[in-house]
């Protein structure tokens, strides 16, 4: 929060006005008084320089003697809750392309894929689960034109070619994809299908 703690010592949170929203503030005394112990509150603090950081607070009253004392503890969880963000933004967008993906682990099994690619196939997620890509092989390439369609993808380089798939009902689709990419070798494979 970029206090020092000659900043703090002394004071309450009020005195320097960290509490985003006063609600937060709140609902942290009020679990104290309940039962002594709040944690993990999730809560927008004001820093220092001004800035809103997000941080993730337990609290609980210690008693020394006399006097009862608050010790908490909060954790800066900002870059957290930013990837957060910016993970549902990649799957929503991944989820609403016209484009079919598919996301395979390193052995080629099926993880995910995108409901375009379901529409494209007439296979349901539920049926891709599991499988691998073959699922979808017309018998149209033979095995040497997957194995270098698989190695270039593999690789992290981006393969061009035409791909002749099966539908579920056994119709053929005629494939032309710009790229598939793999996205992060090789730890898990996507193709990106157009």
């Amino acid at each position: 929060m970029g206090y020092s703690r000659k900043d703090v010592m002394g004071k309450s949170s009020l005195d320097f006005n960290i509490w985003n929203n006063p609600e937060d503030r709140n609902r942290l005394v009020s679990g104290l008084k309940k039962s002594g112990v709040v944690e993990n509150l999730e809560a927008d603090f004001l820093g220092k320089d001004g800035q809103i950081r997000t941080g993730l607070m337990s609290a609980r009253i210690l008693k020394t003697g006399d006097e009862s004392l608050i010790l908490s503890i909060t954790r800066d969880i900002t870059d957290r809750k930013r990837m957060e963000a910016d993970h549902k933004r990649l799957l929503t967008a991944i989820e609403q392309v016209a484009e079919g993906i598919i996301i395979t682990d390193v052995n080629g099994i099926i993880e995910y894929v995108n409901p375009s690619f379901e529409t494209l196939t007439g296979y349901s997620h539920e049926e891709f689960m599991g499988q691998t890509p073959r699922i979808l092989k017309s018998g149209e390439q033979d095995a040497s034109f997957y194995r270098r369609m698989w190695e270039t993808i593999t690789s992290g380089a981006t393969w061009n070619g035409r791909i002749i798939n099966k539908k579920r009902t056994v119709l053929f689709i005629r494939k032309t994809p710009p790229f598939l990419r793999s996205l992060t070798p090789p730890a898990k494979s996507s193709i990106l299908w157009r």
